[in-house]
């Protein structure tokens, strides 16, 4: 996927692992989140196929949006729950690495 920042820059989205990338969840959504990950972690299984049906619907319940900091310009382009890309500019309006997480 690429997306045209208004300053003229690139964004491209062609692997995993960017610094330049976030997924998004909505904190409404967080501590439901974390109750379907403890479920499917320790709830006690009947077996693999149980196992697996548990790690599927809560793939299905819980879809994370992505987000995008252009490294150029700052820029953060944040999908909204239509699906349309959404534009924010920052007040320095340069790049400040805030999606890039220090390992």
């Amino acid at each position: 996927m690429k997306i045209s920042c208004a300053c003229g820059s690139l964004i491209i989205d062609s692997t995993d692992g960017h610094s330049t990338k976030a997924h998004v969840l909505p904190d409404k959504l967080w501590n439901a989140f974390w109750t379907a990950v403890d479920d499917a972690i320790e709830s006690p299984q009947k077996g693999k196929k149980a196992q697996e049906a548990k790690c599927m619907d809560l793939r299905r319940k819980f879809s994370f949006r992505f987000a995008y900091e252009c490294n150029n310009c700052g820029r953060l382009y944040l999908y909204d729950q239509e699906n349309q890309l959404q534009e924010y500019l920052p007040a320095t309006q340069s790049y400040q690495k805030i999606l890039n997480h220090k390992s």
